[in-house]
């Protein structure tokens, strides 16, 4: 598994979450999977930290994930607390937090994480149940014959329960130039879950020469599904146009020369990669350049159906050509992401 599914993958979203939480819960006793303006932090903290740091291990990288949050979500409630206790509580926390954050270990060195549990209520007061938000990247999707606008997600494989997704709450996707964004309007469908809801786009992110819409309901709704093990996300314009392009590339010829890498593809359509976006390689069969391709790729040039990748990491001398390579290409620039769960 690559680092991008790793970092981005639901077990260590859970993992992150409850570790910041914990951090939090010592320093203000406020449960932050309550907190509106937390969970978004950590949201959208995700895919900045990840473009944002040249690491190459997941445990640097969760201590980079945490350090931030906790920056910025300091901020946010000492801009609220500051009001009644003008005090920085923080400060006598200070090098706690630090070291526990250097405890913090990869995903890959925890026992026991398939056994992850979310966030159960409380048993006091109001009996409230207390739901910990969930996040779905397009980018984890199962088939490759699929495109970002309409694609299928195994919750049992990402560790999801069906009867835990309770309310789709906001969408985070590249606004494009196609049909699909005419209006800042999306219609999304996901049949297993019985959704179909209008989505407004509320907010506009500028990020590597791309603009990200960030999309909530116009309406509420309440899911209560158990024991679905796929869902299908269809995501479509107002006049119910679905997508049947599909962007995931599949790769021909492949050839390495000096520190310039070329995917000669089958087909490629317009926009769906641009000079500038990063990819990654999916379902290498090739193990004998695995240790080659493990990292992601930006593009430095597209000539027809071929892309050009610079790779400082590979050794100057290489000299490799395949013309029968069984591999394929998906674009990290360009997936979306849902939000379950958020109040």
């Amino acid at each position: 598994m690559s680092l991008y599914d790793q970092f981005f993958s639901i077990i260590n979203q859970k993992h992150v979450f409850e570790i910041l939480k914990d951090i939090i819960k010592k320093d203000f006793n406020i449960d932050i999977s309550d907190h509106k303006k937390s969970i978004e932090i950590f949201n959208q903290s995700f895919s900045l930290l990840f473009q944002n740091n040249n690491i190459e291990n997941l445990s640097e990288l969760n201590k980079k994930l945490l350090n931030y949050n906790i920056n910025e979500i300091k901020k946010d409630l000492n801009t609220i607390i500051i009001k009644e206790e003008p005090t920085n509580i923080f400060q006598k926390k200070e090098i706690q937090n630090i070291q526990e954050i250097e405890n913090i270990q990869g995903i890959e060195n925890i026992q026991g994480i398939e056994n992850i549990q979310e966030i159960q209520g409380d048993n006091n007061n109001n009996n409230k149940e207390k739901i910990i938000p969930i996040n779905i990247p397009s980018s984890q999707r199962d088939k490759l014959q699929s495109s970002r606008y309409n694609y299928t997600i195994n919750l049992r494989k990402n560790n999801i329960e069906s009867k835990d997704l309770r309310k789709l709450s906001k969408i985070i996707i590249p606004i494009e130039d196609n049909y699909l964004f005419c209006l800042p309007l999306l219609k999304i469908y996901i049949p297993e879950l019985s959704i179909d809801l209008i989505f407004q786009q509320e907010k506009l992110i500028h990020n590597h020469k791309r603009n990200y819409g960030i999309y909530e309901p116009i309406e509420n709704h309440t899911i209560y599904k158990e024991n679905i093990r796929n869902i299908t996300i269809d995501i479509r314009d107002m006049t119910n146009i679905k997508c049947k392009n599909y962007d995931i590339l599949k790769v021909n010829i492949l050839e390495i020369k000096k520190n310039i890498i070329k995917f000669t593809c089958s087909q490629i359509y317009r926009n769906d990669y641009l000079v500038g976006d990063t990819i990654k390689i999916i379902n290498n069969k090739n193990q004998s350049l695995s240790y080659l391709l493990r990292n992601p790729f930006k593009i430095i040039k597209i000539k027809n159906n071929i892309i050009y990748c610079n790779n400082c990491n590979i050794n100057d001398n290489l000299d490799i050509f395949y013309d029968n390579i069984d591999m394929n290409l998906m674009n990290l620039n360009n997936q979306n992401l849902l939000y379950f769960n958020l109040e």
